[in-house]
């Protein structure tokens, strides 16, 4: 089953005895937990990861009105959700292409970048890749040798324009950062020639592309490991403004489904309603259509829902503006979403309307619903790893993450110690 202290799995009982390899692991290590759309670990260790969770959100690219309706969009609503391990550096040294006229070398673990014809911005690119908004990320180089041309290096958008770069005159190890304001697919390049008139032709070493704003150590590329889980509903969640199962990097709050790798489970926390004119009726005392829904019993200021026609109206029955909606409990206790609209205003011209045209509306759930995963996904998890010292995951997608794994004792105690020596010297220095 077993080699070493990575687990292969191959049938149930495989997989039991994963589970009880890595409880048994986990109850003399350190274990670590970091969340957010890219995580990276410093201080992992070779082994299987002890926990994953995928949290959902959905958004409408603008606030609903019955003449403008906006798609309810869930992450993973392509089908699928794929999240990627990686070690600490995300660029494959032996990927990396040439531009222009420029000719690679590979001599050992260095490249030769050089150009025999005159052109403007010749040199290497690596594959391209999508940068998360808000996350920092640090290119670095390492020149060995500067034989002609114009140097520099930086991050190029897909319309093939410098988004930040910075010019070369020395051989030495030379870092750039950078900070998307936005998700966006950027190319890693370093350049030997300028002009129209150049030639170039230089040595580079150890390229590295990583997250965080400083180049650190050198280290080379770890092949991908990808856990892919199906989502043929999408991943959906509701923002609220407290409580919730997670925050986002914005601090927005989220209540939402979750799938739950580390316990083996899909946990569900919302619903999705469409309102077709096949149930519900029309409460003239209110001028409102009521459809029933399996809600908790939370007031309409706390209930936050979403809708694909109709902004959320916090309000009181009574007062609720037109063309708004909510989900309410009454006192008897049914849940209710509640339309209001004064273009219709009896039931048979609700019922018609929404047959026409269905409104869906996702509300949470009174109860919350868990669901064993499949023992393919279960299996899936289980092959995935971190890597010693250094390892990135991300879903490539607005999916928010939550990674629990084991720490390399070593590093991990390192870590600590360089962090209360920099906490030291820093209130020394405020003294």
């Amino acid at each position: 089953m077993a080699t070493g202290d990575r687990i292969y799995l191959a049938n149930q009982a495989d997989m039991d005895a994963a589970n009880d390899k890595i409880a048994k692991l986990c109850s003399n290590a350190i274990t670590g937990e970091v969340s957010g759309e890219i995580v990276t670990m410093a201080d992992s260790s070779d082994l299987a990861l002890t926990g994953l969770k995928l949290y959902g959100k959905t958004t409408q690219a603008a606030e609903p009105t019955p003449d403008a309706p906006q798609e309810l969009i869930s992450v993973g609503a392509t089908g699928k959700i794929n999240t990627y391990v990686y070690g600490k550096n995300l660029v494959n040294q032996d990927t990396v292409s040439a531009r222009g006229n420029a000719t690679i070398e590979k001599i050992g673990n260095s490249l030769r970048v050089y150009s025999t014809e005159a052109g403007t911005y010749q040199g290497f690119v690596t594959s391209s890749r999508l940068l998360k908004a808000g996350t920092t990320y640090t290119f670095s180089v390492n020149v060995e040798k500067i034989v002609s041309g114009a140097l520099s290096f930086g991050f190029r958008n897909t319309d093939n324009s410098f988004i930040a770069r910075r010019q070369i005159s020395t051989t030495g190890r030379h870092s750039i950062s950078y900070t998307p304001d936005k998700d966006t697919t950027v190319y890693s390049c370093a350049l030997i020639t300028y002009s129209t008139s150049q030639t170039g032709d230089a040595t580079f070493s150890e390229i590295q592309l990583e997250v965080g704003s400083v180049a650190t150590e050198f280290e080379e590329f770890r092949s991908i490991q990808t856990l892919s889980y199906d989502t043929p509903n999408g991943l959906p969640g509701i923002p609220v403004d407290s409580g919730g199962n997670y925050t986002d990097a914005n601090g927005q709050r989220w209540i939402c489904d979750e799938v739950d790798f580390g316990r083996g489970v899909y946990v569900q926390r919302v619903a999705k309603k469409v309102l077709d004119g096949s149930s519900g009726y029309y409460d003239s005392s209110i001028a409102m259509y009521l459809v029933s829904v399996s809600a908790p019993a939370l007031n309409y200021v706390f209930n936050r829902a979403l809708c694909s026609h109709y902004p959320y109206g916090a309000y009181a029955n009574i007062d609720m503006p037109d063309k708004h909606f909510k989900v309410h409990k009454i006192s008897g206790g049914q849940a209710y979403v509640y339309l209001k609209d004064a273009r219709y205003a009896s039931e048979s011209q609700w019922k018609e309307a929404l047959a026409a045209t269905p409104v869906t509306v996702i509300h949470r759930l009174a109860e919350v619903v868990e669901t064993p995963l499949s023992a393919k996904d279960i299996a899936a998890f289980a092959a995935i790893h971190t890597n010693k010292l250094s390892t990135t995951a991300y879903t490539g997608g607005d999916v928010h993450i939550a990674v629990e794994y084991i720490a390399d004792t070593k590093t991990y105690i390192d870590n600590k110690f360089t962090e209360l020596q920099n906490a030291i010297l820093s209130a020394g220095a405020n003294v």
